[in-house]
């Protein structure tokens, strides 16, 4: 499940417009959802950030599906996600999904304030799965606050893909 997730996570991030910062890339295994309480998922996470600050939310969303339409990924609403909101802290931000192959890669974008760029998170989910006997612990190793799988190329791992457990083993 990792490694397919990994292999798709590196030609999504192959495609991804130049003029986007993109951060190193966190991976982890967490439930699949309360209704599913008994599978996992593996999920990969980056913070965006366009490099023009004056890139608005529409620019940035438009280049993300002009890269990603060749691999078939079809970027349109997140209809589960809540209404834009804006707030003197925070500006609007707006949810978007696309699903293709068992898996799901959600966007979430932030529209830009002032003189900061418009921004925000890429998500990359594989399809929901049983881990096994060890699945209680694999998911407690990966809880919040502690280890992640990091998605971070070097030059002589430029795509790697995590095979083991995060810092400490099980």
């Amino acid at each position: 499940m990792r490694s397919s997730l990994a292999k798709t996570y590196w030609k999504v991030n192959a495609a991804l417009p130049s003029t986007v910062d993109v951060s190193v890339g966190n991976g982890k295994f967490i439930k699949c959802s309360a209704s599913k309480p008994k599978l996992a998922v593996y999920k990969v996470e980056n913070e965006l950030n366009a490099k023009d600050g004056s890139m608005t939310a529409a620019q940035l969303l438009a280049q993300f599906r002009t890269a990603l339409a060749p691999q078939g990924w079809k970027i349109g609403l997140d209809k589960v996600q809540p209404s834009p909101t804006e707030s003197a802290t925070m500006s609007k931000t707006t949810g978007y999904v696309a699903n293709k192959d068992g898996m799901q890669l959600q966007l979430l974008i932030q529209e830009r304030m002032s003189d900061v760029p418009a921004g925000g998170f890429m998500d990359l989910y594989s399809g929901c799965a049983k881990l096994g006997k060890d699945q209680k612990n694999i998911l407690a190793k990966y809880a919040p606050g502690d280890s992640v799988d990091l998605y971070q190329p070097t030059k002589t791992t430029p795509h790697p893909v995590p095979t083991g457990y995060p810092t400490g083993g099980l």
